[in-house]
């Protein structure tokens, strides 16, 4: 494998012995650094559902959300709170919320059908961990807190072997329904500095230290090493973003390119490389749109972009197109 890295001291990269194609079916599921990976993959028209409940930061929620989907149990109208005029619900993002209760939970329930639907044959499934604290609301496990007063919320910090007890659970039952399933593994890199910097430290290690279980117990989970790319490789704050907290832009892209070394198929790289022209092409924005010009170049890209589609018809185009607003 060719080296991937400019600087001294790389991290060897994982080599596994399956690759990502086009035909294959994606999820990603977990902290914003599995939003950021994800929607890479959905801008290069990879079939992937992203963020089916928004992001999912601690593991016991991510284990919680995944056994909703697997044991259909959606949401209930009765499950939803109004918290400053709009409906919510404990294990959906902000992004769920609505002023009237029906549309918000219509908009739930359609997001988990279409989730449900794409996780029984997924063949490829992304969890990213953010941190292993997470918060009880009157016992009960959430996954968002939606600034309801701290109060009504108990933080406690996952042990180790909680963790892998609610993921080894959730993942048999997946598991038993679709045997094929490959699992990609990362720590975030981004740290949570409101729990300071030793207690970032002593969350990302508990959380290490569940995917090194994870990987040893399973054969079809394979970590891979976003979180020491950053910290180890990388190491300045240069790839920082202003907050000192976020990877920034620099920092995504190489990861990214870490990323696609180790999984994504070689064979491919000339569509990809078509794609992300196209997709770029169609997201430039002129100084004057309804010139000739521009028209001209739009059939262009229309006409390359049916091309690809009439060539490689397994491809879903879909979410690419709705990216772009078309």
């Amino acid at each position: 494998m060719k080296p991937y890295s400019p600087w001294p001291s790389p991290l060897a990269l994982p080599q596994w012995s399956f690759s990502l194609k086009y035909r294959h079916r994606l999820m990603a599921l977990g902290s914003c650094f599995a939003q950021e990976m994800g929607l890479r993959l959905a801008r290069l028209a990879y079939n992937i559902d992203l963020q089916p409940f928004g992001q999912i930061y601690n593991p016991l929620s991510l284990a919680d959300n995944l056994g909703r989907l697997l044991s259909m149990r959606s949401p209930k109208l009765e499950e939803l709170f109004l918290h400053q005029g709009l409906y919510r619900h404990f294990a959906y993002h902000t992004d769920f919320a609505h002023p009237q209760k029906e549309l918000a939970l219509a908009l739930m329930q359609r997001r988990f059908e279409a989730a449900r639907a794409q996780l029984l044959g997924v063949d490829y499934l992304f969890l990213t961990l953010g941190t292993a604290y997470y918060y009880r609301h009157e016992g009960e496990i959430v996954n968002n807190c939606h600034k309801l007063p701290q109060g009504q919320f108990e933080r406690q910090q996952m042990s180790i072997a909680e963790g892998l007890a609610a993921l080894r659970r959730v993942l048999g039952v997946l598991w038993e329904i679709n045997p094929s399933c490959q699992i990609i593994l990362t720590v975030s890199p981004i740290r949570h500095l409101k729990d300071g910097a030793q207690g970032n430290q002593r969350s990302k290690a508990r959380l290490l230290l569940l995917a090194e279980a994870l990987e040893e117990e399973f054969a079809q989970l394979h970590y891979f090493p976003a979180y020491e790319i950053l910290l180890d490789e990388l190491r300045d704050y240069r790839f920082y973003a202003s907050d000192g907290a976020h990877p920034n832009q620099l920092a995504v892209d190489y990861i990214y390119q870490a990323f696609g070394q180790s999984l994504l198929a070689e064979e491919e790289r000339g569509l990809r490389e078509k794609i992300t022209k196209l997709y770029a092409a169609f997201r430039h924005r002129p100084n004057w749109p309804d010139s000739q010009a521009h028209q001209d170049f739009l059939q262009r890209q229309n006409t390359k972009l049916a091309a690809l589609k009439q060539a490689h018809p397994a491809i879903s185009w879909s979410q690419w197109e709705q990216l772009l607003g078309r």
